[in-house]
């Protein structure tokens, strides 16, 4: 029998699933294969992976949110955002 909790959280993946198919297959993949010199076989497993770096670092994240508070995670991340905004411009 499959977990209620894990039903629930199927049209989520889902939706992950094709946000990252989306974004990664289109023009990225082509251009990613041609500066690194990838094969077929290679380049075609770059959605695969999308796919998977969502899966493992949203689903612990939304899961950490519902421990802490949605207002505790969103202060948080206000801290967080202009560092990385920083870091994207003044690279170390």
């Amino acid at each position: 029998m499959i977990d209620r909790n894990f039903t629930k959280a199927l049209p989520v993946l889902f939706g992950f699933f094709v946000m990252g198919f989306c974004d990664v297959v289109g023009i990225a993949t082509s251009y990613i294969k041609n500066d690194f010199s990838l094969s077929e076989t290679v380049a075609g497993f770059i959605p695969s992976m999308v796919f998977i770096w969502f899966l493992l670092i949203s689903i612990p994240s939304a899961m950490a949110m519902n421990r802490s508070g949605r207002e505790k995670n969103s202060a948080g991340e206000q801290h967080y955002n202009p560092r990385g905004n920083a870091d994207s411009f003044f690279p170390l």
